[in-house]
């Protein structure tokens, strides 16, 4: 009996520390960040700062990003809200992407920001969920837009 619980005893660290987690897989550079919602207006033909980039609103009622290097936008299309955007950065690198989208109530849009280090190659990128809630004003034509960062210091893809 004694030789039994000997070796139970020495077999039972073994089985403790088998029991640990196996997610060798690296964790990824992107970060999530907390959801801090902002809302702006934009009228045809001018702009509106958001942060660390410009959503401009031409007189076709396109949406262009502007930023010292540029953004792109990707449709996400309708949605309930600016919370139903949530991507992934594996998600979002699949999207196509355009420099001009056309402005839509109910719909929701990614925007993408490099952040460059230098002047050759982005340093990482910040995206941003887009969404329009409503027309504005009835002389001057414009959106309400939600705007919250969905993710932010992406590597880019090789």
């Amino acid at each position: 009996m004694k030789k039994l619980l000997m070796l139970f005893l020495i077999l039972l660290p073994l089985a403790i520390s088998s029991c640990g987690d196996d997610n060798d897989e690296p964790t990824p550079h992107t970060s999530k960040v907390p959801d801090e919602t902002n809302i702006f207006n934009v009228n045809l033909g001018s702009s509106t700062s958001a942060g660390d980039f410009t959503i401009v609103l031409d007189n076709e009622y396109k949406f262009s990003c502007s930023r010292r290097r540029g953004g792109l936008i990707s449709i996400v299309g309708p949605v309930n809200g600016i919370d139903n955007i949530n991507l992934t950065a594996g998600q979002i690198n699949s999207l196509p992407w355009t420099q001009y989208a056309v402005a839509q109530v109910g719909y929701g849009y990614i925007f993408v920001v490099s952040q460059w280090h230098n002047n050759y190659s982005p340093y990482y990128y910040d995206y941003y969920a887009v969404y329009v809630v409503s027309e504005t004003g009835s002389t001057r034509k414009g959106y309400t837009l939600k705007v919250r960062k969905l993710l932010e210091n992406v590597p880019p893809q090789n």
